[in-house]
Protein backbone atom coordinates (compact mmCIF):
# COMPACT_ATOMS: atom_id res chain seq x y z
CA UNK A 1 0.00 0.00 0.00
CA UNK A 2 2.39 2.24 0.85
CA UNK A 3 4.28 3.98 -2.22
CA UNK A 4 8.02 4.42 -1.51
CA UNK A 5 8.80 1.88 1.10
CA UNK A 6 12.09 3.20 2.16
CA UNK A 7 10.54 6.52 3.47
CA UNK A 8 7.72 4.71 4.86
CA UNK A 9 5.20 8.11 4.34
CA UNK A 10 1.77 7.70 2.59
CA UNK A 11 -0.35 9.67 0.65
CA UNK A 12 -3.38 9.62 2.24
CA UNK A 13 -6.86 11.39 1.27
CA UNK A 14 -9.73 12.27 4.09
CA UNK A 15 -13.55 12.58 2.73
CA UNK A 16 -15.53 13.90 5.27
CA UNK A 17 -18.64 16.43 5.98
CA UNK A 18 -16.66 19.59 6.64
CA UNK A 19 -18.98 22.93 7.53
CA UNK A 20 -16.28 25.69 7.76
CA UNK A 21 -19.21 27.82 9.69
CA UNK A 22 -20.83 25.00 11.83
CA UNK A 23 -19.76 22.92 15.04
CA UNK A 24 -19.79 19.47 14.90
CA UNK A 25 -17.29 16.61 15.30
CA UNK A 26 -15.99 16.07 11.88
CA UNK A 27 -15.33 19.73 11.17
CA UNK A 28 -13.57 19.98 14.48
CA UNK A 29 -11.42 16.74 14.45
CA UNK A 30 -10.94 15.53 10.73
CA UNK A 31 -9.15 18.85 9.81
CA UNK A 32 -6.70 18.45 13.18
CA UNK A 33 -6.36 15.09 12.46
CA UNK A 34 -5.01 15.88 9.09
CA UNK A 35 -2.76 18.22 10.18
CA UNK A 36 -1.00 16.41 12.72
CA UNK A 37 -0.33 13.43 9.83
CA UNK A 38 0.98 16.04 7.94
CA UNK A 39 3.15 16.81 10.49
CA UNK A 40 4.61 13.31 10.78
CA UNK A 41 5.53 14.07 7.44
CA UNK A 42 2.90 12.13 5.05
CA UNK A 43 1.19 13.60 1.74
CA UNK A 44 -2.37 14.64 3.24
CA UNK A 45 -5.54 15.83 1.19
CA UNK A 46 -9.26 16.64 2.39
CA UNK A 47 -12.37 16.64 0.55
CA UNK A 48 -15.30 17.76 1.88
CA UNK A 49 -18.39 16.07 0.79
CA UNK A 50 -20.53 19.03 1.78
CA UNK A 51 -21.06 22.20 -0.30
CA UNK A 52 -19.42 25.12 1.45
CA UNK A 53 -18.84 28.27 0.61
CA UNK A 54 -16.47 29.34 3.68
CA UNK A 55 -12.95 29.00 4.22
CA UNK A 56 -11.51 26.06 6.15
CA UNK A 57 -9.11 28.03 8.70
CA UNK A 58 -8.01 25.63 11.24
CA UNK A 59 -6.60 23.31 8.11
CA UNK A 60 -2.49 23.56 7.72
CA UNK A 61 -1.09 24.81 4.33
CA UNK A 62 0.54 21.43 4.36
CA UNK A 63 -2.96 19.62 3.75
CA UNK A 64 -4.11 19.62 0.20
CA UNK A 65 -7.70 21.16 0.23
CA UNK A 66 -9.61 19.87 -2.66
CA UNK A 67 -12.42 21.73 -4.50
CA UNK A 68 -16.09 20.38 -2.46
CA UNK A 69 -19.42 19.51 -4.62
CA UNK A 70 -20.76 22.79 -5.59
CA UNK A 71 -24.18 21.09 -4.21
CA UNK A 72 -25.35 18.01 -2.19
CA UNK A 73 -25.26 15.05 -3.75
CA UNK A 74 -28.19 12.60 -3.35
CA UNK A 75 -27.66 9.66 -5.09
CA UNK A 76 -25.68 6.82 -3.18
CA UNK A 77 -24.33 5.22 -6.61
CA UNK A 78 -22.98 7.55 -9.50
CA UNK A 79 -20.72 10.06 -8.98
CA UNK A 80 -19.06 11.88 -12.24
CA UNK A 81 -15.71 9.84 -12.63
CA UNK A 82 -14.12 13.18 -13.04
CA UNK A 83 -13.95 13.51 -9.29
CA UNK A 84 -11.01 10.92 -9.47
CA UNK A 85 -9.18 13.45 -11.98
CA UNK A 86 -9.68 16.06 -10.25
CA UNK A 87 -8.40 14.25 -7.15
CA UNK A 88 -5.23 12.63 -9.16
CA UNK A 89 -4.49 16.19 -10.67
CA UNK A 90 -4.24 18.35 -7.36
CA UNK A 91 -3.09 15.52 -5.20
CA UNK A 92 -1.75 12.49 -6.92
CA UNK A 93 -3.41 8.71 -6.39
CA UNK A 94 -3.70 8.29 -2.65
CA UNK A 95 -2.45 5.17 -0.83
CA UNK A 96 -5.54 5.05 1.45
CA UNK A 97 -8.89 7.05 1.52
CA UNK A 98 -10.56 7.64 4.74
CA UNK A 99 -14.27 8.05 4.58
CA UNK A 100 -15.12 9.97 7.93
CA UNK A 101 -19.12 9.02 8.84
CA UNK A 102 -21.29 6.82 7.07
CA UNK A 103 -24.43 7.64 5.48
CA UNK A 104 -23.14 10.49 3.20
CA UNK A 105 -24.24 9.43 -0.40
CA UNK A 106 -21.35 11.77 -1.72
CA UNK A 107 -19.01 9.05 0.13
CA UNK A 108 -20.71 5.73 -1.19
CA UNK A 109 -20.58 6.71 -4.32
CA UNK A 110 -17.29 8.10 -5.03
CA UNK A 111 -16.31 4.41 -2.83
CA UNK A 112 -17.38 2.79 -6.34
CA UNK A 113 -15.57 4.93 -8.40
CA UNK A 114 -12.05 3.99 -6.00
CA UNK A 115 -12.80 0.49 -6.68
CA UNK A 116 -13.14 0.62 -10.47
CA UNK A 117 -9.41 2.53 -10.46
CA UNK A 118 -7.81 0.01 -7.17
CA UNK A 119 -7.59 2.60 -5.02
CA UNK A 120 -8.44 1.51 -1.36
CA UNK A 121 -10.41 2.55 1.47
CA UNK A 122 -11.09 2.27 4.73
CA UNK A 123 -14.81 3.80 6.63
CA UNK A 124 -14.75 5.67 9.87
CA UNK A 125 -17.97 5.85 10.77
CA UNK A 126 -17.76 8.25 14.18
CA UNK A 127 -20.38 6.51 16.31
CA UNK A 128 -23.33 6.07 13.27
CA UNK A 129 -22.88 2.38 13.31
CA UNK A 130 -24.28 2.97 17.33
CA UNK A 131 -27.55 1.80 18.30
CA UNK A 132 -29.42 4.88 19.38
CA UNK A 133 -27.30 6.71 16.22
CA UNK A 134 -29.72 4.46 14.05
CA UNK A 135 -32.86 6.04 15.93
CA UNK A 136 -31.39 9.55 14.60
CA UNK A 137 -33.26 10.36 11.13
CA UNK A 138 -33.90 6.79 11.31
CA UNK A 139 -35.77 6.94 7.60
CA UNK A 140 -32.06 7.97 6.29
CA UNK A 141 -30.49 5.16 8.22
CA UNK A 142 -33.26 2.34 7.09
CA UNK A 143 -33.21 3.10 3.69
CA UNK A 144 -29.39 3.59 3.44
CA UNK A 145 -28.83 0.36 5.40
CA UNK A 146 -31.29 -1.81 3.26
CA UNK A 147 -29.63 -0.36 -0.34
CA UNK A 148 -26.01 0.70 -0.62
CA UNK A 149 -24.62 0.21 3.37
CA UNK A 150 -23.36 -3.65 2.85
CA UNK A 151 -21.47 -3.14 -0.17
CA UNK A 152 -19.75 0.33 0.82
CA UNK A 153 -18.84 -1.39 4.07
CA UNK A 154 -18.13 -4.89 2.37
CA UNK A 155 -15.56 -2.95 0.27
CA UNK A 156 -13.55 -1.44 2.39
CA UNK A 157 -10.34 -2.60 3.85
CA UNK A 158 -11.65 -2.45 7.29
CA UNK A 159 -13.58 0.13 9.44
CA UNK A 160 -11.77 2.29 11.81
CA UNK A 161 -13.20 2.51 15.25
CA UNK A 162 -12.57 5.25 18.14
CA UNK A 163 -13.38 3.41 21.20
CA UNK A 164 -13.87 -0.31 21.62
CA UNK A 165 -17.25 0.62 22.54
CA UNK A 166 -17.83 1.46 19.45
CA UNK A 167 -15.89 -1.85 17.94
CA UNK A 168 -18.07 -3.68 20.01
CA UNK A 169 -21.46 -1.99 18.55
CA UNK A 170 -19.88 -2.02 14.93
CA UNK A 171 -19.39 -6.07 15.26
CA UNK A 172 -22.62 -6.73 16.20
CA UNK A 173 -23.92 -4.62 12.62
CA UNK A 174 -21.43 -5.98 10.30
CA UNK A 175 -19.62 -8.91 12.44
CA UNK A 176 -17.32 -10.37 9.45
CA UNK A 177 -15.91 -6.92 8.64
CA UNK A 178 -12.21 -6.15 10.04
CA UNK A 179 -12.28 -3.37 12.46
CA UNK A 180 -9.77 -1.39 14.45
CA UNK A 181 -9.49 0.86 16.55
CA UNK A 182 -7.39 4.13 17.07
CA UNK A 183 -9.05 6.86 19.35
CA UNK A 184 -8.75 11.02 18.39
CA UNK A 185 -6.41 13.37 20.08
CA UNK A 186 -5.52 16.24 21.56
CA UNK A 187 -2.96 19.04 20.55
CA UNK A 188 -0.30 18.44 23.24
CA UNK A 189 -0.43 22.45 23.37
CA UNK A 190 -3.53 21.84 25.85
CA UNK A 191 -1.55 21.08 28.50
CA UNK A 192 -0.30 24.25 28.67
CA UNK A 193 -3.33 26.53 28.64
CA UNK A 194 -3.99 26.41 32.22
CA UNK A 195 -0.68 28.17 32.25
CA UNK A 196 -1.45 30.86 29.97
CA UNK A 197 -5.05 31.79 30.64
CA UNK A 198 -6.85 32.89 33.65
CA UNK A 199 -9.86 31.41 33.99
CA UNK A 200 -13.35 32.81 33.60
CA UNK A 201 -15.75 31.94 35.98
CA UNK A 202 -19.62 32.09 35.91
CA UNK A 203 -20.85 36.19 35.86
CA UNK A 204 -23.55 34.32 38.79
CA UNK A 205 -21.35 32.24 40.59
CA UNK A 206 -21.64 32.54 44.30
CA UNK A 207 -19.30 31.81 46.46
CA UNK A 208 -19.95 28.17 47.25
CA UNK A 209 -21.53 27.12 43.99
CA UNK A 210 -20.14 23.71 42.18
CA UNK A 211 -19.67 24.80 38.57
CA UNK A 212 -20.43 22.68 35.26
CA UNK A 213 -19.37 23.14 32.12
CA UNK A 214 -20.69 21.53 28.86
CA UNK A 215 -19.08 22.35 25.53
CA UNK A 216 -20.60 21.25 21.58
CA UNK A 217 -23.33 21.76 19.75
CA UNK A 218 -26.27 22.51 21.73
CA UNK A 219 -28.57 19.04 19.73
CA UNK A 220 -30.64 18.53 22.66
CA UNK A 221 -31.27 14.85 21.99
CA UNK A 222 -28.22 13.93 20.92
CA UNK A 223 -25.97 15.29 23.29
CA UNK A 224 -28.46 14.32 26.35
CA UNK A 225 -29.42 18.49 27.25
CA UNK A 226 -32.87 17.35 28.08
CA UNK A 227 -31.92 14.83 30.47
CA UNK A 228 -28.89 16.98 32.11
CA UNK A 229 -31.42 19.90 32.44
CA UNK A 230 -34.36 17.55 34.05
CA UNK A 231 -31.42 16.42 36.47
CA UNK A 232 -30.93 20.30 37.55
CA UNK A 233 -34.87 20.07 38.08
CA UNK A 234 -34.53 17.38 40.11
CA UNK A 235 -31.55 17.84 41.89
CA UNK A 236 -33.12 21.92 42.75
CA UNK A 237 -36.37 19.86 44.66
CA UNK A 238 -34.04 17.22 46.36
CA UNK A 239 -32.17 19.87 48.48
CA UNK A 240 -32.93 23.95 48.86
CA UNK A 241 -29.64 24.31 49.74
CA UNK A 242 -27.92 23.24 47.00
CA UNK A 243 -25.88 26.34 44.90
CA UNK A 244 -25.11 24.75 41.28
CA UNK A 245 -24.50 26.41 38.27
CA UNK A 246 -24.15 25.21 34.54
CA UNK A 247 -22.59 27.07 31.64
CA UNK A 248 -23.20 25.48 27.91
CA UNK A 249 -21.49 26.79 25.54
CA UNK A 250 -22.82 25.76 21.82
CA UNK A 251 -24.79 27.30 19.41
CA UNK A 252 -28.20 26.27 19.01
CA UNK A 253 -28.68 23.04 16.74
CA UNK A 254 -32.09 23.72 15.43
CA UNK A 255 -34.67 26.06 16.38
CA UNK A 256 -36.57 22.93 18.25
CA UNK A 257 -33.51 22.47 20.41
CA UNK A 258 -33.65 26.20 21.19
CA UNK A 259 -37.14 25.77 22.49
CA UNK A 260 -36.99 22.57 24.44
CA UNK A 261 -33.88 24.12 26.59
CA UNK A 262 -36.14 27.20 26.67
CA UNK A 263 -39.09 25.16 28.23
CA UNK A 264 -36.73 23.41 30.77
CA UNK A 265 -35.51 26.47 31.56
CA UNK A 266 -38.54 27.91 32.94
CA UNK A 267 -39.45 25.27 35.04
CA UNK A 268 -36.31 25.03 37.22
CA UNK A 269 -37.29 26.58 40.91
CA UNK A 270 -33.85 28.72 40.21
CA UNK A 271 -33.84 29.23 36.54
CA UNK A 272 -29.62 31.28 37.52
CA UNK A 273 -28.47 27.82 37.72
CA UNK A 274 -28.14 28.11 34.08
CA UNK A 275 -26.12 29.89 32.15
CA UNK A 276 -26.53 29.51 28.03
CA UNK A 277 -22.76 31.16 26.50
CA UNK A 278 -23.45 30.61 22.78
CA UNK A 279 -20.64 29.54 20.35
CA UNK A 280 -17.09 30.16 21.88
CA UNK A 281 -13.92 29.52 20.55
CA UNK A 282 -10.02 30.43 21.35
CA UNK A 283 -9.56 32.16 24.42
CA UNK A 284 -12.55 32.84 25.61
CA UNK A 285 -13.61 28.97 25.68
CA UNK A 286 -10.33 28.07 27.14
CA UNK A 287 -10.94 30.61 29.81
CA UNK A 288 -15.06 29.37 30.57
CA UNK A 289 -13.69 26.04 30.89
CA UNK A 290 -10.91 26.31 33.07
CA UNK A 291 -13.49 28.52 34.92
CA UNK A 292 -15.86 25.27 35.74
CA UNK A 293 -15.20 22.48 38.54
CA UNK A 294 -16.47 19.51 36.60
CA UNK A 295 -16.78 19.00 32.97
CA UNK A 296 -20.25 17.05 32.01
CA UNK A 297 -21.24 14.98 28.88
CA UNK A 298 -24.37 13.15 29.00
CA UNK A 299 -24.82 12.25 25.37
CA UNK A 300 -27.02 8.93 24.07
CA UNK A 301 -23.91 8.73 21.50
CA UNK A 302 -21.07 9.71 20.55
CA UNK A 303 -17.39 7.98 18.34
CA UNK A 304 -15.31 9.97 20.78
CA UNK A 305 -15.60 13.12 22.05
CA UNK A 306 -13.70 15.81 21.48
CA UNK A 307 -14.42 18.17 24.34
CA UNK A 308 -14.29 15.43 26.60
CA UNK A 309 -10.51 15.21 26.18
CA UNK A 310 -10.28 18.82 25.84
CA UNK A 311 -11.62 19.00 29.18
CA UNK A 312 -9.40 15.97 30.21
CA UNK A 313 -6.65 17.67 28.69
CA UNK A 314 -7.16 20.99 30.70
CA UNK A 315 -7.11 18.67 33.99
CA UNK A 316 -10.70 19.07 35.02
CA UNK A 317 -12.70 15.95 36.18
CA UNK A 318 -15.70 14.76 33.58
CA UNK A 319 -19.10 13.27 34.42
CA UNK A 320 -19.74 11.35 31.70
CA UNK A 321 -23.02 8.80 30.09
CA UNK A 322 -21.99 5.47 28.58
CA UNK A 323 -23.24 7.20 25.01
CA UNK A 324 -19.84 9.31 25.17
CA UNK A 325 -17.83 6.49 24.80
CA UNK A 326 -15.29 7.37 27.52
CA UNK A 327 -16.61 6.08 30.56
CA UNK A 328 -13.72 3.23 30.64
CA UNK A 329 -11.04 6.03 29.87
CA UNK A 330 -12.34 8.00 32.83
CA UNK A 331 -12.66 5.12 34.95
CA UNK A 332 -8.88 4.02 34.28
CA UNK A 333 -7.89 6.99 34.60
CA UNK A 334 -9.21 8.40 37.84
CA UNK A 335 -10.58 11.36 36.26
CA UNK A 336 -13.84 11.92 36.75
CA UNK A 337 -17.91 10.18 37.20
CA UNK A 338 -19.78 7.69 35.11
CA UNK A 339 -23.78 7.78 35.23
CA UNK A 340 -26.48 6.33 32.82
CA UNK A 341 -28.14 8.83 30.63
CA UNK A 342 -31.64 9.71 32.54
CA UNK A 343 -32.18 12.11 34.78
CA UNK A 344 -32.33 10.19 38.19
CA UNK A 345 -28.65 9.25 37.83
CA UNK A 346 -27.43 12.08 36.84
CA UNK A 347 -28.77 13.52 39.66
CA UNK A 348 -27.75 10.96 42.13
CA UNK A 349 -24.34 11.71 40.30
CA UNK A 350 -24.14 15.66 40.75
CA UNK A 351 -25.38 15.47 44.55
CA UNK A 352 -22.94 12.29 44.83
CA UNK A 353 -20.15 15.53 43.67
CA UNK A 354 -21.17 18.23 45.70
CA UNK A 355 -21.68 16.35 49.05
CA UNK A 356 -17.89 15.03 48.28
CA UNK A 357 -16.78 18.28 47.83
Amino acid sequence: MVRDPKSGMMKILHVAPIIADRSNGPTNSVPALANAIALGGHQVALLSCSPNQGLLKSLSPAVVDLPRPSSYHWNPWVISSSWLDVIEKRFGIPDIVDFHSAYEPFQSALAQRLLSRGWPYIVTPRGSFQGLAQKQKPLKKIFGNMTFMDTYVKNALAIHALTQEEASEIHAMFPRQKIFVCPNGVDPALADIPLHFRPLFCECRSDHALVLGFLGRVDVWHKGIDVLLEALIALQEKDASLDVRLFIIGAFHTKKDEKVVADLHRRMRHPEWLLLCGAMTGEEKWRRLLGCDVFVHTSRFEGMPNAVLEAMALGKPCLVTPGTNMQSVIAQCNSGWNCDVNPESIMQALYAIDRDR
